[in-house]
């Protein structure tokens, strides 16, 4: 995360008071959704949560399944938001941004 190295104020190395700031009470973690494995333990965090957020390019969330259609059946109430370059349903919604 590059706030980590973001000043003015440092509280070490690789933290500052920016990233103390905007990441408090934050958790994170690594899945492989391709995997069986990852695809069921982000199925579990999906059911804790409120919304799941992604910034890929516009074809991709329906493909790793992360978009509501592919998640309302793990939790209906499920929030899924979206934000890319060139959007989704269109024919720039392949191109990187």
């Amino acid at each position: 995360d590059v706030s980590r190295q973001t000043g003015p104020y440092f509280l070490g190395d690789q933290d500052s008071q920016f990233f103390q700031t905007f990441s408090r009470s934050k958790s994170s973690v690594a899945l492989e959704i391709k995997t069986p494995q990852g695809r069921a333990d982000f199925e579990r965090l999906v059911r804790s949560a409120d919304a799941v957020v992604n910034n890929l390019r516009g074809d991709q969330p329906a493909k790793m399944r992360i978009d509501y259609p592919a998640l309302k059946d793990t939790k209906p109430s499920i929030v899924c938001a979206h934000l890319s370059a060139y959007g989704r349903g269109n024919s720039r919604e392949a191109w990187p941004g």
